[in-house]
């Protein structure tokens, strides 16, 4: 950074703002065999880049990027000598409302059936504790043949889910001819939105207290295995969307390759550097992306 300095009266601090750093503070340069610059009231439990302005007004990167805690800074230069698995599950920091939405669906169950009033249901899982905010997949322990398939909401709940998908043993998605509820929900969160594929819709029921929706797939089907998503924000990783991973190193953001999304809702990485700064896109769809580091097997947010 020393040599970066030399001849500046000024350097910046940016922060990232989801496509590109921004500068939000100032500091003046200190001269001398050892140029630095100093900058005061910084807040905290944030990622920072240092940067100069060129002549003509671009912005060209000073240092490494910094975490400025409260324990001390971290600099954060990519060791490329350890490499580490990255498994990915969003492009854009976690918000703790989701934690409420799918709280809805908790003490829910799945049942299959071939009678539509669910006489002879079947008890195919459910939920035990709170879903993260993208598709939770659950294999049938014994697969059979259904014609009917429902979620039941939780007991003193509403029945609130943003999707439901059925799959047969081979991984192939069943359709279903016709979805059917408790009581019809209001106009915007009908039935049908529990299978329409859209996962920013949702199902919820008038009444509370074992609420269900249901589908229909007009004859008895082999089941092997669901998926469930609660109410979310469409910042998972998404089924056939394609991604691209970025680590920050000296020349800028530098590609660790493409991968394609799948229902499992996560991405795996196996040769990422450890103590870096990094950026997943996608290239379908979306704006809201966020810098991360990765700790302990979990994506930090800054």
């Amino acid at each position: 950074m020393e040599q970066a300095l030399a001849g500046r009266r000024h350097a910046y601090l940016a922060v990232f703002d989801n496509r590109d750093w921004q500068p939000i503070a100032w500091g003046t340069v200190r001269p001398g065999r050892e140029a630095s610059a100093l900058f005061r009231a910084v807040g905290q439990s944030c990622a920072y880049l240092p940067v100069l302005y060129e002549a003509d007004g671009s912005l060209r990167p000073a240092g490494w990027p910094v975490l400025c805690l409260p324990g001390g800074n971290r600099t954060l230069k990519p060791d490329t000598a350890r490499r580490q698995r990255l498994r990915l599950t969003r492009k854009y920091r976690y918000s703790y409302t989701l934690d409420d939405c799918a709280d809805y669906l908790v003490g829910g169950r799945f049942e299959a059936a071939n009678r539509p009033d669910f006489r002879d249901a079947v008890l195919l899982g459910s939920v035990e504790r709170r879903p993260e905010s993208r598709f939770t997949r659950v294999d049938v322990a014994r697969p059979g043949v259904y014609r009917y398939f429902r979620f039941v909401g939780a007991p003193g709940m509403h029945c609130n889910i943003a999707e439901l998908a059925v799959c047969a043993p081979d991984g192939n998605r069943l359709e279903p001819r016709r979805v059917f509820a408790a009581d019809g929900g209001r106009e915007e969160t009908r039935p049908a939105m529990a299978f329409d594929g859209d996962v920013l819709t949702c199902f919820m029921t008038e009444r509370a207290d074992e609420g269900w929706v249901a589908a229909d797939f007009g004859r008895p089907v082999p089941i092997g295995r669901f998926y469930y998503l609660p109410r979310n924000d469409d910042n998972f990783i998404r089924d056939g969307e394609r991604y691209e991973l970025f680590y920050w190193d000296a020349s800028g953001w530098r590609s660790l390759g493409r991968r394609t999304g799948t229902m499992e809702s996560e991405l795996t990485y196996d040769n990422a550097p450890a103590n870096a700064l990094f950026l997943l896109h996608n290239h379908t769809k979306g704006r809201e992306e966020r810098i991360f580091t990765y700790e302990d097997g979990r994506q930090i947010w800054w």
